[in-house]
């Protein structure tokens, strides 16, 4: 009764493998954590709870491989959205970010089944 869930941030940084997704039992996989990060963070403690709590970038705005984690999870994986981003919570109302947020996952997702296809 347990399983894994994969927070991209925390995946990519931590310097996992995209191979590593594709040795796991499909069975295990229950949710994803997307998000994405703007560049390397520094492995300083006090800069990755940063980058953490405040400041992952929208699905597609960063470096990490979004297409090459998501596209290895079972289709049906659900998809939960971790964004917290101080900066854009301070220019954007809620409403705006989250119809950002999924505009972007949307398009990210549409990229992911047209190279299946």
């Amino acid at each position: 009764n347990c399983g894994i869930c994969i927070d991209t941030l925390h995946f990519w940084r931590s310097g996992c493998e995209y191979s590593e997704i594709d040795q796991l039992p499909r069975r295990w996989l229950n949710f994803v954590q997307v998000a994405d990060a703007r560049g390397p963070v520094r492995a300083t403690p006090k800069e990755m709870i940063r980058v953490a709590r405040e400041d992952r970038a929208m699905p597609g705005d960063g470096v990490i491989d979004l297409k090459a984690i998501i596209s290895r999870l079972p289709p049906d994986i659900p998809l939960a959205l971790e964004i917290p981003n101080l900066a854009l919570a301070r220019k954007l109302s809620h409403e705006e970010r989250i119809r950002s947020a999924r505009t972007k996952l949307l398009a990210l997702l549409a990229d992911i089944e047209a190279a299946a296809a």
